[in-house]
C-alpha cells in the first residue's frame, strides 16, 4: 500500500540553530515513529525540485494529504502556511511546545502540547498524534473556515481552482458595476444617497478597481505555473 503524503510545517531556522534542532528532533522522535509507516514525511528544506520555493511550498500545502504544523515560537511563515491550508479546508494537525501561548485564532483549534525534553511526554504525544491523525483522515474534516462559512474559503471540493478564481473575479466585477451604476445614478437624478454614502461607495469602488486586476493576474500566474508543473 502506497504511503500518503504529509507536509511538516515548522520553523526551520539556520543550520545548528535552536529552531533547526527542534524541527529535526520532532521529525526523528515524534513524527517518524508515529506516522512513518503510513505517511511520507516532507519538510520544506527537504524539497529538491528546481524553481520557486514559495511555489513548491504552496503546492504541497494544497496537495498533501496531511499537514502537521508546529506552532512553537508562532513563526510568521508557519502562521501564513496554516492560513493557506485552512482556506482549502484540508486536514491539519497542530502541535506545540508545552507552555507555548498561541494567537487567539489558532488557540481555539485543538493543539497537541508536549515537552520535547521529557521522554514520557514525547511518548504520550506520539500516541495522541496518531489518534488525532487517524480521526482527521477517516472522518469528514472541517476546519475553522468551513465551520464558520459552511464552505471552503477558496472553492468547494467539486470545483477547480480556475473555476473558483473566475467566479470570484466575476463577482467582484459585478460589485464594481453595481457601485458605479449607483454613483452615476446618484449624480444624474439626485438619488437618495447622502454625500457620505456616495463617498464611501466611491472609496469601495476605487479599492476594487485598483486591487482586482493585480490580484487576479497573480492568481492566474500561479495557476499557470501549477499546470505546467504537472
Amino acid at each position: 500500500m502506497s504511503k500518503k503524503s504529509a507536509f511538516f510545517v515548522t520553523p526551520i531556522g539556520q543550520e545548528n540553530s535552536a529552531e533547526r534542532d527542534r524541527s529535526d528532533k520532532i521529525l526523528e522522535y515524534v513524527l517518524s515513529p508515529a506516522l512513518g509507516e503510513s505517511f511520507e514525511l516532507v519538510r520544506a528544506d527537504h524539497v529538491t525540485s528546481i524553481g520557486s520555493i514559495n511555489h513548491d511550498i504552496i503546492e504541497r500545502l494544497v496537495n498533501s494529504d496531511l499537514v502537521i504544523a508546529d506552532l512553537t515560537g508562532t513563526n510568521a511563515n508557519v502562521m501564513y502556511e496554516i492560513g493557506i491550508r485552512h482556506s482549502f479546508n484540508l486536514p491539519i494537525v497542530q502541535i506545540a511546545q508545552k507552555g507555548q501561548k498561541l494567537p487567539f485564532d489558532l488557540g481555539t483549534e485543538r493543539t497537541i502540547f508536549f515537552d520535547l525534553t521529557d521522554i514520557r511526554e514525547v511518548e504520550v504525544a506520539k500516541r495522541t498524534l496518531l489518534a488525532t491523525v487517524n480521526t482527521a483522515m477517516s472522518q469528514s474534516y472541517s476546519g475553522p473556515v468551513d465551520r464558520t462559512l459552511k464552505r471552503s474559503a477558496v472553492f468547494p471540493k467539486d470545483r477547480t481552482i480556475a473555476e473558483a478564481i473566475e467566479t470570484l473575479s466575476e463577482k467582484i466585477e459585478d460589485v464594481e458595476t453595481s457601485i458605479q451604476s449607483m454613483l452615476v445614478f446618484d449624480v444624474a437624478v439626485d438619488a437618495k444617497l447622502s454625500e457620505g454614502d456616495a463617498e464611501r461607495l466611491r472609496h469601495v469602488y476605487d479599492i476594487l478597481s485598483s486591487v482586482r486586476p493585480y490580484e487576479a493576474e497573480r492568481m492566474f500566474d500561479t495557476l499557470r505555473r501549477l499546470s505546467q508543473s504537472k
